[in-house]
């Protein structure tokens, strides 16, 4: 009452490829992994009784943009005053997610592209702050 396994990409079986390696419990291994190797894999499990199917898995490249420039910005804010500071966004898969670096290594890990804030307070260290 042993199990066959089939693992299908895209819908079509995997096959035997040079870089695809199969082991006995269903296991499938691919290396080295390559632009080509992007898709949708589910496994096929069949026996006497039945075939079950895996959920669809994807493999797809992660990608991280460049960042337009690493300079420091400098902006000139007045007390009371409301302000906006706007991250540039960056093309990457999976989504990347914005943290905030402020003066003296302090983070806002607030996950946001934007600051912004009805108006500028200093605390009497010297920090701004909403």
């Amino acid at each position: 009452m042993g199990f066959r396994f089939e693992w299908r990409k895209n819908g079509q079986p995997l096959g035997n490829r040079f870089n695809v390696q199969y082991r006995l419990e269903g296991v499938v291994t691919i290396n080295p992994l390559s632009m080509l190797d992007a898709g949708h894999y589910q496994c096929y499990a069949s026996n006497m009784y039945g075939t079950a199917v895996s959920t669809n898995t994807v493999l797809q490249q992660a990608v991280i943009g460049s960042y337009p420039s690493t300079e420091p910005l400098e902006l000139t804010a007045t007390e009371g005053s409301p302000f906006t500071i706007r991250c540039q966004p960056v093309k990457c898969y999976p989504q990347p997610a914005y943290s905030w670096a402020l003066e003296r290594g302090r983070t806002d890990d607030s996950m946001q592209s934007v600051i912004s804030g009805n108006r500028v307070q200093i605390d009497d260290q010297g920090w701004f702050y909403t």
